[in-house]
């Protein structure tokens, strides 16, 4: 359909306009997205201290402070439409922080599951396949179960490390590069939990730690902002 070559301007004016203010957006977003990978390298490394921190850093193995759960292996002739939602591989996302939600499978409730249980703010990992060393945090409010070739990062000594810090590591440069390293070693896309548990960290104290996984959230809080109102552009 065809209006007057006026109103056919006008119409493609306004969607111009349209395309430029999302362009501005994925630009911005890219912007602090670079920005929030500096100041990971800087806080994490501890090459730039807050005040009021001088104590030694310590480096350790994962092994010492989590320990990577794997999950089970539910039967895919039993999946649900409704019930308690099921977290494979193929939710892991390639894109974001939080989980993709697009393609959840459900399960009937199960007694005893405490082992394979997730909850919200969990940090999980995909041990296998195509995204392999992709992690996500799972963000609803209900529980949910973990699958097979997932794996889920549970604090065993919280002494020594804050679960929000240990989550800004896992997205880090610092344990990405580690991980690649193992994965180009092997032949096959995939990884163990002893693999990931044999990856080092380093630790400040545990206020540190509070303080850097602070301001790192805060700057994650605003690029999650300013992605939701890309959506709505």
């Amino acid at each position: 359909p065809l209006p007057p070559l006026k109103e056919q301007e006008k119409i493609a004016e306004i969607l111009t306009t349209c395309d430029e203010v999302i362009n501005k957006q994925e630009e911005l977003i890219e912007s602090k997205e670079l920005q929030k990978k500096a100041l990971m390298q800087k806080l994490l490394s501890g090459e730039v201290r807050f005040d009021g921190f001088s104590d030694k850093w310590e480096e350790v193995r994962l092994s010492k402070i989590i320990k990577l759960q794997g999950g089970y292996a539910f039967k895919s002739e039993e999946f649900k439409k409704c019930g308690v939602p099921i977290v494979r591989i193929s939710n892991i996302s390639n894109t974001s922080n939080y989980m993709e939600m697009n393609d959840l499978v459900y399960y009937d409730e199960l007694s005893n599951d405490n082992n394979f249980v997730i909850k919200k703010d969990d940090l999980l990992i995909a041990m296998s396949g195509a995204t392999t060393g992709k992690v996500s945090i799972y963000n609803l409010e209900k529980k949910a179960y973990l699958n097979q070739r997932v794996g889920l990062f549970k604090v065993i000594k919280s002494s020594l490390i804050n679960y929000s810090f240990l989550t800004q590591f896992i997205f880090s440069n610092f344990f990405s590069v580690q991980l690649t390293s193992l994965l180009v070693a092997g032949a096959q896309p995939n990884i163990s939990s002893k693999d990931i548990e044999s990856l080092k960290i380093k630790l400040p104290s545990l206020s540190e730690q509070q303080k850097i996984a602070e301001v790192l959230s805060l700057s994650d809080d605003e690029i999650n902002l300013l992605k939701n109102e890309l959506e709505e552009l």
